[in-house]
């Protein structure tokens, strides 16, 4: 791997690192380069006008149609979890009573095919629960 080059008059030039292959979000999950749009770090809805890999603080740049553009491991691909959305998710399950583990889901419960809680060792139920579980306990700021 080259990390240096010399110029015409013998200087020799560290090049620098490029760090990822492309822009991360702050979940760690990959942002294709085709994304229109992303949540900033405040969960605002901002539309995407280009990508640029900053080589002096090593991050790559977002830079929105409007407003200042953002480091985009600070955005969003999707909305992050929150209590309240925690919240929301358990009064659907309490309003339905049916499936509960597709409705928290929100997947129809003839449909297991793709479901995150498929080929687990135990019942949707309990890893429905477990799920649960370990939100509250990544919201409070556990590693678990």
């Amino acid at each position: 791997m080259v990390d240096s080059l010399m110029t015409a008059d013998g200087e020799v030039v560290q090049l620098p690192t490029l760090g990822p292959l492309g822009p991360v979000d702050a979940e760690g999950g990959r942002i294709p380069l085709d994304t229109k749009e992303l949540l900033d770090a405040h969960g605002e809805c901002r539309k995407v006008e280009s990508y640029e890999f900053s080589t002096w603080s090593q991050r790559w740049v977002v830079h929105f149609d409007s407003g200042p553009g953002s480091y985009a491991d600070d955005c969003h691909l999707t909305p992050p979890d929150s209590l309240e959305k925690l919240a929301d998710d358990l009064d659907r399950v309490a309003d339905r009573q049916d499936g509960t583990a597709c409705t928290y889901l929100d997947r129809d419960r003839r449909d297991c095919e793709g479901c995150k809680f498929e080929h687990r060792d135990c019942t949707c139920v309990e890893a429905f629960l477990r799920d649960v579980a370990a939100r509250i306990r990544r919201l409070g700021g556990e590693s678990k």
